[in-house]
């Protein structure tokens, strides 16, 4: 699973976004990233912010876990996720 990777500081997720979707949901795997549709829109970081509070949401853990570490500004973002393990991720996100 080439869309996640576990390193020292905790998992690193590649995602590709979907901003103005009817919802927020998980989709499947497209080019090693994992789709993620978000409602919010990609305009004064409102999708960004949508982005970290579904997934601390869907893993259970807190904000403060959640880091965008590139792509901001950006439909490809690589997200880093602390304090879970990448097993428990895969579990939750149901893949």
């Amino acid at each position: 699973m080439d869309f996640i990777k576990e390193d020292k500081d905790g998992v690193i997720l590649f995602v590709k976004v979907i901003p103005n979707s009817k919802k927020n949901k998980i989709g499947d795997i497209y080019n090693n990233r994992l789709k993620l549709y978000i409602s919010a829109p990609p305009v004064d970081n409102k999708a960004n912010k949508e982005i970290i509070n579904f997934l601390r949401k869907l893993l259970k853990v807190s904000k403060s876990d959640i880091t965008i570490t590139s792509g901001e500004k950006s439909h490809n973002k690589n997200i880093k996720i602390q304090n879970i393990s990448k097993n428990k991720i895969l579990l939750k996100l149901k893949i």
